[in-house]
Protein backbone atom coordinates (compact mmCIF):
# COMPACT_ATOMS: atom_id res chain seq x y z
CA UNK A 1 0.00 0.00 0.00
CA UNK A 2 1.55 3.35 -0.99
CA UNK A 3 1.85 5.20 2.33
CA UNK A 4 2.35 8.60 0.73
CA UNK A 5 -0.93 8.31 -1.19
CA UNK A 6 -2.78 7.20 1.92
CA UNK A 7 -1.30 10.09 3.92
CA UNK A 8 -2.56 12.47 1.26
CA UNK A 9 -6.10 11.17 1.76
CA UNK A 10 -6.12 12.34 5.39
CA UNK A 11 -4.83 15.77 4.40
CA UNK A 12 -7.63 16.45 1.91
CA UNK A 13 -10.80 18.36 2.84
CA UNK A 14 -13.26 16.10 4.54
CA UNK A 15 -15.81 16.29 1.70
CA UNK A 16 -13.24 14.94 -0.82
CA UNK A 17 -12.09 11.95 1.23
CA UNK A 18 -14.55 9.32 -0.07
CA UNK A 19 -14.12 10.10 -3.77
CA UNK A 20 -10.32 10.22 -3.53
CA UNK A 21 -10.22 6.96 -1.55
CA UNK A 22 -12.34 5.11 -4.10
CA UNK A 23 -10.24 6.43 -6.96
CA UNK A 24 -7.03 5.36 -5.24
CA UNK A 25 -8.48 1.89 -4.56
CA UNK A 26 -9.16 1.36 -8.26
CA UNK A 27 -5.56 2.14 -9.25
CA UNK A 28 -3.83 0.28 -6.41
CA UNK A 29 -4.18 -3.28 -7.68
CA UNK A 30 -3.88 -5.83 -4.89
CA UNK A 31 -4.03 -3.11 -2.22
CA UNK A 32 -7.33 -1.81 -3.55
CA UNK A 33 -9.46 -3.78 -1.08
CA UNK A 34 -7.45 -2.51 1.92
CA UNK A 35 -7.66 1.07 0.69
CA UNK A 36 -11.39 0.70 0.04
CA UNK A 37 -11.87 -0.36 3.67
CA UNK A 38 -10.33 2.86 5.05
CA UNK A 39 -12.85 4.64 7.25
CA UNK A 40 -13.70 8.27 6.70
CA UNK A 41 -12.87 10.43 9.74
CA UNK A 42 -15.56 12.41 11.44
CA UNK A 43 -15.33 16.18 11.85
CA UNK A 44 -13.60 16.20 15.26
CA UNK A 45 -10.98 13.58 14.31
CA UNK A 46 -10.33 15.35 11.00
CA UNK A 47 -9.63 18.63 12.81
CA UNK A 48 -7.08 16.96 15.11
CA UNK A 49 -5.48 15.25 12.09
CA UNK A 50 -4.98 18.62 10.42
CA UNK A 51 -3.00 19.78 13.46
CA UNK A 52 -0.53 16.99 12.77
CA UNK A 53 -0.30 17.68 9.04
CA UNK A 54 -0.39 21.47 8.97
CA UNK A 55 0.49 22.71 12.50
CA UNK A 56 3.17 20.25 13.54
CA UNK A 57 4.80 22.63 16.02
CA UNK A 58 1.61 23.01 18.07
CA UNK A 59 0.99 19.28 17.86
CA UNK A 60 4.51 18.37 19.03
CA UNK A 61 4.27 20.84 21.95
CA UNK A 62 1.03 19.18 23.04
CA UNK A 63 2.59 15.71 22.89
CA UNK A 64 5.63 16.86 24.91
CA UNK A 65 3.43 18.45 27.60
CA UNK A 66 1.31 15.31 27.85
CA UNK A 67 4.39 13.11 28.29
CA UNK A 68 5.68 15.42 31.03
CA UNK A 69 2.42 15.14 32.94
CA UNK A 70 2.50 11.35 32.76
CA UNK A 71 6.13 11.25 33.86
CA UNK A 72 5.35 13.51 36.84
CA UNK A 73 2.49 11.25 37.93
CA UNK A 74 4.72 8.19 37.60
CA UNK A 75 7.35 9.78 39.83
CA UNK A 76 4.77 10.72 42.42
CA UNK A 77 3.36 7.21 42.46
CA UNK A 78 6.86 5.81 42.82
CA UNK A 79 7.45 7.90 45.94
CA UNK A 80 9.70 10.48 44.32
CA UNK A 81 9.22 14.23 44.38
CA UNK A 82 7.67 15.71 41.24
CA UNK A 83 6.08 19.05 40.36
CA UNK A 84 2.78 17.68 39.15
CA UNK A 85 0.99 21.05 39.36
CA UNK A 86 3.46 22.76 37.02
CA UNK A 87 3.31 19.88 34.53
CA UNK A 88 -0.49 19.95 34.51
CA UNK A 89 -0.54 23.73 34.01
CA UNK A 90 1.77 23.43 31.01
CA UNK A 91 -0.35 20.64 29.57
CA UNK A 92 -3.54 22.69 30.06
CA UNK A 93 -1.98 25.61 28.17
CA UNK A 94 -0.88 23.29 25.33
CA UNK A 95 -4.38 21.80 25.06
CA UNK A 96 -5.93 25.28 24.93
CA UNK A 97 -3.55 26.41 22.16
CA UNK A 98 -4.27 23.27 20.13
CA UNK A 99 -8.03 23.65 20.60
CA UNK A 100 -7.94 27.28 19.43
CA UNK A 101 -5.98 26.25 16.34
CA UNK A 102 -8.47 23.43 15.64
CA UNK A 103 -11.32 25.94 15.82
CA UNK A 104 -9.58 28.11 13.24
CA UNK A 105 -9.02 25.09 10.99
CA UNK A 106 -12.72 24.24 11.12
CA UNK A 107 -13.71 27.84 10.37
CA UNK A 108 -11.36 27.97 7.39
CA UNK A 109 -12.84 24.73 6.00
CA UNK A 110 -16.38 26.07 6.37
CA UNK A 111 -17.38 23.49 8.96
CA UNK A 112 -19.32 24.64 12.07
CA UNK A 113 -17.36 24.42 15.31
CA UNK A 114 -20.32 23.43 17.45
CA UNK A 115 -20.13 22.80 21.17
CA UNK A 116 -20.32 19.03 20.68
CA UNK A 117 -17.57 19.11 18.05
CA UNK A 118 -15.23 21.19 20.20
CA UNK A 119 -15.88 18.98 23.24
CA UNK A 120 -14.84 15.95 21.20
CA UNK A 121 -11.76 17.80 19.92
CA UNK A 122 -10.65 18.81 23.43
CA UNK A 123 -11.15 15.27 24.77
CA UNK A 124 -9.01 13.92 21.91
CA UNK A 125 -6.29 16.48 22.56
CA UNK A 126 -6.25 15.60 26.26
CA UNK A 127 -5.90 11.89 25.43
CA UNK A 128 -2.94 12.21 23.06
CA UNK A 129 -0.57 10.49 22.56
CA UNK A 130 -2.01 7.01 22.00
CA UNK A 131 -1.05 3.90 20.07
CA UNK A 132 -3.07 5.13 17.07
CA UNK A 133 -1.09 6.37 14.12
CA UNK A 134 -0.88 10.17 14.37
CA UNK A 135 -2.67 12.14 11.68
CA UNK A 136 -4.98 9.23 10.76
CA UNK A 137 -7.63 9.26 13.45
CA UNK A 138 -11.13 8.30 12.38
CA UNK A 139 -13.00 8.81 15.66
CA UNK A 140 -12.50 11.08 18.70
CA UNK A 141 -10.54 9.65 21.60
CA UNK A 142 -11.65 9.39 25.21
CA UNK A 143 -9.44 10.35 28.18
CA UNK A 144 -7.48 7.40 29.53
CA UNK A 145 -7.77 6.16 33.09
CA UNK A 146 -5.69 3.74 35.12
CA UNK A 147 -4.50 1.86 32.04
CA UNK A 148 -2.62 5.00 30.84
CA UNK A 149 0.10 4.26 33.41
CA UNK A 150 0.65 0.71 32.18
CA UNK A 151 4.28 0.31 31.15
CA UNK A 152 5.46 3.34 33.16
CA UNK A 153 5.11 2.08 36.73
CA UNK A 154 6.63 -1.32 37.59
CA UNK A 155 3.96 -3.86 38.40
CA UNK A 156 1.12 -1.84 36.85
CA UNK A 157 -0.71 -3.62 34.08
CA UNK A 158 -3.63 -2.57 32.02
CA UNK A 159 -6.84 -4.37 33.00
CA UNK A 160 -7.70 -7.26 30.78
CA UNK A 161 -10.99 -7.08 28.92
CA UNK A 162 -13.72 -9.44 29.98
CA UNK A 163 -13.76 -12.60 27.85
CA UNK A 164 -16.62 -12.96 25.45
CA UNK A 165 -19.30 -15.40 26.58
CA UNK A 166 -19.11 -18.78 24.86
CA UNK A 167 -21.52 -19.31 22.07
CA UNK A 168 -24.26 -21.81 22.76
CA UNK A 169 -24.40 -24.72 20.39
CA UNK A 170 -27.82 -24.91 18.81
CA UNK A 171 -28.95 -28.39 17.84
CA UNK A 172 -31.21 -28.85 14.85
CA UNK A 173 -34.83 -29.12 15.95
CA UNK A 174 -37.01 -31.87 14.56
CA UNK A 175 -40.15 -30.25 13.09
CA UNK A 176 -42.32 -33.17 14.21
CA UNK A 177 -41.13 -32.95 17.81
CA UNK A 178 -41.58 -29.18 17.88
CA UNK A 179 -45.09 -29.54 16.46
CA UNK A 180 -46.04 -32.07 19.17
CA UNK A 181 -44.61 -29.84 21.90
CA UNK A 182 -46.49 -26.84 20.54
CA UNK A 183 -49.75 -28.83 20.42
CA UNK A 184 -49.27 -30.10 23.99
CA UNK A 185 -48.51 -26.59 25.21
CA UNK A 186 -51.61 -25.22 23.50
CA UNK A 187 -53.76 -28.00 24.98
CA UNK A 188 -52.49 -27.31 28.48
CA UNK A 189 -53.10 -23.59 28.05
CA UNK A 190 -56.66 -24.22 26.82
CA UNK A 191 -57.38 -26.48 29.82
CA UNK A 192 -56.03 -23.83 32.18
CA UNK A 193 -58.27 -21.18 30.62
CA UNK A 194 -61.32 -23.47 30.82
CA UNK A 195 -60.69 -24.25 34.50
CA UNK A 196 -60.28 -20.59 35.32
CA UNK A 197 -63.52 -19.74 33.51
CA UNK A 198 -65.40 -22.51 35.34
CA UNK A 199 -64.13 -21.34 38.73
CA UNK A 200 -65.15 -17.77 37.99
CA UNK A 201 -68.67 -18.84 37.01
CA UNK A 202 -69.08 -20.87 40.22
CA UNK A 203 -67.93 -17.96 42.34
CA UNK A 204 -70.32 -15.63 40.50
CA UNK A 205 -73.23 -18.01 41.07
CA UNK A 206 -72.47 -18.21 44.78
CA UNK A 207 -72.32 -14.45 45.09
CA UNK A 208 -75.75 -14.08 43.47
CA UNK A 209 -77.47 -16.36 46.04
CA UNK A 210 -78.86 -14.16 48.86
CA UNK A 211 -78.72 -16.94 51.46
CA UNK A 212 -75.12 -17.78 50.81
CA UNK A 213 -72.59 -16.68 53.41
CA UNK A 214 -68.80 -16.71 53.10
CA UNK A 215 -68.69 -19.87 55.25
CA UNK A 216 -71.28 -21.76 53.22
CA UNK A 217 -69.62 -20.63 49.99
CA UNK A 218 -66.37 -22.11 51.19
CA UNK A 219 -68.06 -25.44 52.06
CA UNK A 220 -69.92 -25.55 48.78
CA UNK A 221 -66.81 -24.84 46.74
CA UNK A 222 -64.88 -27.63 48.51
CA UNK A 223 -65.78 -30.72 46.60
CA UNK A 224 -66.09 -33.95 48.53
CA UNK A 225 -66.40 -32.34 51.99
CA UNK A 226 -69.60 -32.80 54.06
CA UNK A 227 -71.70 -29.73 54.53
CA UNK A 228 -71.72 -28.70 58.23
CA UNK A 229 -74.82 -28.24 60.33
CA UNK A 230 -76.36 -24.82 60.55
CA UNK A 231 -75.30 -24.51 64.17
CA UNK A 232 -71.64 -24.85 63.07
CA UNK A 233 -71.94 -22.19 60.43
CA UNK A 234 -74.02 -19.49 62.09
CA UNK A 235 -75.59 -20.13 65.54
CA UNK A 236 -79.23 -19.15 65.67
CA UNK A 237 -79.67 -16.02 67.70
CA UNK A 238 -82.43 -15.66 70.25
CA UNK A 239 -85.24 -13.34 69.30
CA UNK A 240 -85.06 -9.85 70.79
CA UNK A 241 -87.02 -9.15 73.88
CA UNK A 242 -90.46 -7.78 73.37
CA UNK A 243 -91.46 -4.47 74.93
CA UNK A 244 -93.85 -6.29 77.23
CA UNK A 245 -91.25 -8.51 78.80
CA UNK A 246 -88.89 -5.56 79.17
CA UNK A 247 -91.46 -3.37 80.87
CA UNK A 248 -93.27 -6.15 82.76
CA UNK A 249 -96.76 -5.31 81.51
CA UNK A 250 -99.48 -7.90 81.24
CA UNK A 251 -101.31 -6.05 78.47
CA UNK A 252 -100.54 -2.94 76.42
CA UNK A 253 -97.49 -1.31 77.92
CA UNK A 254 -97.13 2.30 78.89
CA UNK A 255 -93.78 4.06 79.29
CA UNK A 256 -92.72 3.87 82.93
CA UNK A 257 -92.01 7.60 83.26
CA UNK A 258 -95.22 8.80 81.58
CA UNK A 259 -96.92 11.69 83.41
CA UNK A 260 -100.09 10.81 85.36
CA UNK A 261 -102.35 12.86 83.07
CA UNK A 262 -101.60 10.57 80.18
CA UNK A 263 -102.28 7.32 82.07
CA UNK A 264 -105.62 5.55 81.65
CA UNK A 265 -108.02 5.65 84.55
CA UNK A 266 -107.98 1.92 84.79
CA UNK A 267 -104.30 1.97 85.70
CA UNK A 268 -102.67 2.92 88.97
CA UNK A 269 -99.14 2.80 90.32
CA UNK A 270 -98.30 -0.21 92.34
CA UNK A 271 -96.99 0.35 95.82
CA UNK A 272 -94.12 -2.09 95.36
CA UNK A 273 -91.66 -2.16 92.47
CA UNK A 274 -91.64 -5.22 90.25
CA UNK A 275 -88.64 -6.92 88.73
CA UNK A 276 -89.09 -7.89 85.12
CA UNK A 277 -85.99 -10.05 84.68
CA UNK A 278 -83.23 -11.37 86.87
CA UNK A 279 -80.39 -8.93 87.18
CA UNK A 280 -82.30 -5.92 85.77
CA UNK A 281 -82.81 -2.65 87.61
CA UNK A 282 -85.94 -2.40 89.79
CA UNK A 283 -88.41 0.23 88.81
CA UNK A 284 -92.10 0.95 89.43
CA UNK A 285 -94.57 -0.52 87.00
CA UNK A 286 -98.21 -0.01 86.37
CA UNK A 287 -100.63 -2.91 86.79
CA UNK A 288 -104.22 -3.11 85.76
CA UNK A 289 -106.94 -2.85 88.44
CA UNK A 290 -110.02 -4.88 88.11
CA UNK A 291 -113.22 -2.89 88.24
CA UNK A 292 -115.80 -3.98 90.77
Amino acid sequence: MPSSEVDRLYQLPLAEFTAARNQLAKTSGDDGAAIKALEKPNIAAWAVNQLFWTKRKIYDALIAASEQVRAAHVKQLSGKSADVAAAEAAHHAAVKAAADESRRILAAAGDPATTATMSAVIETLQTLPTHDEPGKLTRPLKPLGFEALAGFVPGVRAPRPFPAPPKKETKPVDPKVSAREAAAHEKAAAKHRADAFSRSRKMLALRRKPSATPTTRWWRSSAGLPRPRRSMLAPKRSSPRSPRSCAGFATNSVPPNAPPATLPTSWRASSTPSRTNAGSRSRSAYHPVSRS
